[in-house]
């Protein structure tokens, strides 16, 4: 490869006009991963990729993962083509909570209701499993502990079938139902059977 600011305005133009032509292997390399990305995003509505992803033999996973821990190797054109995919998160931590909220909104949907049992697995993905009880846990916990994020915890309470305690949503729907009981048998001397 030429020095380009060595070459007059001529030769330039003459190289770049070939087909394929690319002044820096690492940034047509940069791009094609690049491509990659958008072409996931297209294909499955986020950016969520896993570590071990593969995208047609190329570990798109870790190339996502570089791209959040090396920002200081990023140059200003990576960064704003980056920050311009929807969803695109450069903190790795806010990445896998996001995994995990969509892993949620995936349970829901298809499950109508957000009591993940605590040993609850989540899809079967080429790269593993999501463990989506653990995470619905640690979401419960660190809100009793105050240090769940105020967005997080708007962004849990916005999915209708949200509940912080199940158990003492439980324990008011039996109740409710031990009242409408009452109200129509006239006692509370429920059969084991009913």
């Amino acid at each position: 490869r030429a020095n380009k600011a060595m070459l007059s305005p001529e030769k330039i133009s003459k190289l770049e006009s070939l087909p394929g032509w690319v002044w820096s292997s690492y940034e047509a390399a940069w791009d094609e991963a690049f491509t990659m990305l958008r072409k996931f995003l297209d294909r499955e509505g986020h950016l969520l990729v896993p570590g071990r992803h593969f995208e047609s033999d190329f570990p798109l996973g870790r190339w996502v993962n570089r791209q959040r821990s090396r920002t200081e190797q990023r140059s200003p054109a990576q960064i704003s083509r980056l920050d311009s995919l929807s969803g695109w998160e450069w903190n790795a931590n806010d990445a896998a909570w996001e995994e995990g909220f969509v892993a949620l909104k995936n349970y829901i949907g298809r499950e109508a209701h957000a009591v993940v049992p605590g040993s609850y697995i989540e899809g079967s993905y080429p790269e593993g499993s999501y463990p989506l009880g653990n995470w619905v846990n640690i979401q419960r916990t660190t809100r009793n502990q105050g240090t769940l994020l105020p967005k997080r915890e708007s962004r849990l309470e916005g999915l209708v079938e949200w509940v912080w305690d199940p158990h003492g949503d439980k324990w008011e729907e039996g109740f409710a139902a031990l009242e409408r009981y009452i109200e129509r048998e006239g006692h509370a001397l429920v059969p084991k059977s009913y």
